[in-house]
């Protein structure tokens, strides 16, 4: 005969096994989420150049904030002059911008290093 206190360990461990699961699967959608941009959003301040990142988390709560301006201010100078930019993806660059990709020899290079981004 089974005894309430094996009831209620096996409620136990099903419950444990159900939030694990869940969990499990919150994480999984969160990352997919994030996958295009594993480091966050780039940004030039237009007013004082200043490279900065944010997480898509901070992005997402900017565009909620009823008192947002029109871009997301520099953290430096406070200017709303931020412009999306893309991150050289070159360890010895790393340098964050706006204009297209140069092309050398057929080659897609990084318009500040003017290094090939892809071998």
């Amino acid at each position: 005969m089974i005894q309430m206190k094996d009831v209620l360990k096996i409620v136990g461990a099903i419950v444990l096994i159900g939030l694990a699961v869940f969990l499990f699967k919150r994480s999984s959608n969160q990352a997919k989420e994030s996958q295009d941009f594993p480091d966050g959003a780039h940004y030039l301040c237009g007013a004082c150049k200043h490279e900065f990142s944010m997480s898509l988390g901070e992005v997402s709560e900017w565009t909620r904030s009823p008192d947002r301006g029109k871009t997301i201010p520099c953290p430096k100078c406070q200017a709303e002059k931020s412009i999306r930019a893309d991150k050289c993806p070159l360890e010895d660059c790393g340098r964050l911008y706006v204009a297209k990709p140069l092309t050398i020899n057929s080659k897609v290079c990084c318009p500040v290093c003017k290094q090939p981004m892809y071998l």
